[in-house]
């Protein structure tokens, strides 16, 4: 039931639908739909029976299934897959850690070993925002851009003066917590009546404060 749930909500509802929605793939949309009431039956049997009765004849046609007689293709497409749902996911982390909104189309350079990328690209630009993808030639880095690396190679997101500057900000704010922090810790070896805490005790707050200073 866990693998179940989980490729149904985070493979096809979180990834598979909004691929859909760059290249119409309605014939694989709805044969993949078909398979998921199959394999939900004996979880929720009333539901897909209705579901699949009432909609078999008009919502799952027939597709060439050809292509799934090829392992090569099988193989590619799920590299291809793991390729955008990467970039893609990384992308958004990048975002979320600098406050930038996801309605913000941004640019992006990507220095990838594979340059035959382009018919993969729009997958990028609509899922992660993006307004126009480079594939470098120059393996020099681009100026003020976030570093992300991935198991294809390194892309680089074009930052823009307030991007900067609230990334700075959030910076300062986080030193000033780790000091905080530090602080209170520190005090707490200095009090001359921590010697008598328990070894545990004291080895434990010596590692927090040297987690602490490796942070700053």
């Amino acid at each position: 039931a866990e693998i179940a749930y989980q490729f149904v909500w985070h493979q096809f509802c979180d990834w598979y639908l909004e691929l859909s929605k760059v290249e119409r793939t309605d014939d694989t949309l709805h044969a993949v739909l078909r398979d998921i009431l199959c394999l939900l039956h004996p979880f929720m049997p009333f539901i897909t029976v209705e579901l699949l009765q009432t909609t078999e004849t008009v919502f799952f046609p027939k597709i060439d299934e050809a292509f799934l007689n090829h392992p090569e293709n099988i193989a590619m497409a799920r590299s291809v897959d793991q390729m955008i749902i990467e970039t893609v996911t990384k992308i958004r982390n990048v975002r979320g850690e600098m406050n930038i909104p996801l309605s913000e189309e941004m640019s992006l350079f990507m220095d990838v070993q594979d340059k035959n990328l382009s018919p993969f690209l729009p997958y990028i630009k609509r899922l992660a925002r993006i307004r126009d993808i480079t594939i470098m030639t120059d393996p020099s880095a681009p100026k003020r851009s976030a570093v992300i690396s991935t198991t294809y190679g390194v892309i680089y997101l074009l930052l823009e003066n307030p991007h900067i500057q609230k990334e700075i900000d959030r910076l300062f704010r986080v030193a000033q917590k780790l000091s905080k922090e530090m602080a209170g810790v520190a005090n707490r070896l200095n009090n001359k009546d921590f010697i008598n805490a328990p070894d545990e005790v004291q080895t434990k707050t010596q590692n927090a404060y040297n987690e602490l200073k490796q942070k700053k």
